[in-house]
């Protein structure tokens, strides 16, 4: 069926629209992506493009370079957990990065999930994973055909068996295991039915999962104001105190905590502010990393017992120079990522914020994620440049060495 062709829009007819008019959505159609007009709107455009493209000499000699730098492959930081370190890697032209585990921090590698062989097609994902805190148990999800819509799963890392546990709607899942490894904290999305279908995208909240018991029985633990918000959850070491952190925008963020020991409800520690607060758990301590002082961020000491504005330590203040981008926390240190000057910086502080000790990166280049646990001595970290493939280097935060614990 043809559809009505709109003029440009003059500014004053644009005005007039926006004093109470109605706006034409000529493309409002489009939304339908399962429609038989969209099917054939999106093979038209297709084709155009391929005529296009093909006609262009240099195609086959970009293809081919293309190639070759795609084949280089890419690695995550490893997640530790006791002595088992969790890591993805894609070699060569595999569709999908596979997990690995290594034993020790010189053990050997083997895989745990490689959803390059669950399917024939290649196109299955791991979109996220969560090793228990003593790396006995692995909670991830899977989804196929790129629609990240995950199930979560569970599995022994000593043997791959798998639990009977299944979650799903656990799309871009947080989840936070307990000390002992009996349950965790989960976010997912309504289940059908639960809510209109075209809101099945929304309404995310933090529930509560035993293992072994019926998801659908999953306590509710928090539920956010405005179906749009983002909830996220962590926890405490030792399991007293629970986060939750509630994206309300992408630059505004509320927080919440729990003494899981005296129970009650979630307590406000910052709401309805116009800045961002990421807040990282330690042994009786909370660090928030915030712009509330400055647009370069600065990282607070906090106490989860009293936690007003007013009682937060500067212990980390912001820089004119540079952007804290990230903090991890271990045993007794933080590690500390800044952006400056378009290139990556990594410092170690005491977790007072003293003794300040930059680690030498290889070279000018881009930090891409960094592991690290609470209770350990070392703290993993991705880099690449221009003149160096994506590689982990390991810190050992006694002696400060730096060594290469794996390259692609």
């Amino acid at each position: 069926m043809p559809r009505p062709h709109y003029p440009p829009t003059r500014i004053d007819a644009v005005v007039d629209l926006l004093h109470g008019e109605s706006i034409p959505d000529p493309y409002r159609w489009l939304e339908d992506s399962e429609s038989d007009e969209t099917r054939a709107w999106t093979a038209a455009q297709n084709e155009l493009t391929r005529r296009y493209l093909e006609a262009i000499p240099e195609r086959v000699a970009i293809r081919r370079r293309l190639e070759q730098l795609l084949t280089i492959g890419a690695i995550s930081a490893p997640t530790p957990a006791r002595g088992r370190y969790f890591y993805q890697r894609r070699d060569g032209t595999e569709n999908q990065p596979v997990l690995y585990v290594r034993d020790g921090v010189q053990g050997d590698d083997r895989v745990l999930i490689d959803p390059n062989f669950l399917n024939a097609e290649g196109t299955t994902a791991l979109d996220w994973f969560y090793p228990s805190d003593d790396g006995a148990l692995l909670a991830f999800g899977l989804s196929e055909n790129g629609s990240e819509e995950s199930v979560l799963r569970v599995l022994r890392v000593a043997t791959g068996e798998a639990l009977l546990d299944r979650i799903p709607d656990t799309r871009a899942c947080d989840l936070a295991w307990l000390p002992d490894g009996s349950g965790f904290y989960y976010t997912r999305y309504p289940g059908e039915g639960q809510v209109p279908d075209d809101e099945r995208q929304y309404h995310r909240a933090v529930y509560f999962h035993r293992l072994g018991a019926d998801p659908a029985d999953d306590p509710l633990v928090h539920q956010p104001a405005a179906k749009e918000h983002w909830p996220g959850v962590s926890i405490s070491p030792d399991g007293r105190w629970l986060l939750v952190t509630v994206a309300r925008t992408f630059d505004q963020t509320d927080l919440y905590l729990q003494d899981r020991v005296k129970g009650g409800p979630l307590v406000p520690v910052v709401t309805n502010q116009p800045f961002q607060f990421e807040g990282i758990l330690g042994y009786g301590v909370l660090f928030v990393r915030s712009n509330v002082e400055g647009t370069t961020y600065g990282l607070y000491r906090v106490d989860p017992e009293r936690p007003a504005r007013d009682r937060w330590t500067a212990i980390v203040p912001p820089r004119p120079d540079a952007v804290l981008d990230g903090a991890s926390l271990a045993r007794g240190k933080l590690g500390l990522s800044y952006l400056e000057q378009a290139s990556s910086r990594l410092v170690v502080v005491d977790q007072d914020g003293a003794n300040r000790r930059q680690v030498d990166l290889p070279t000018l280049g881009s930090l891409a994620g960094w592991g690290a646990e609470p209770e350990g001595d070392e703290l993993f970290y991705a880099f690449s440049s221009y003149t160096v493939p994506p590689s982990v280097y390991r810190v050992d935060l006694a002696s400060g060495a730096v060594t290469l614990w794996r390259r692609v």
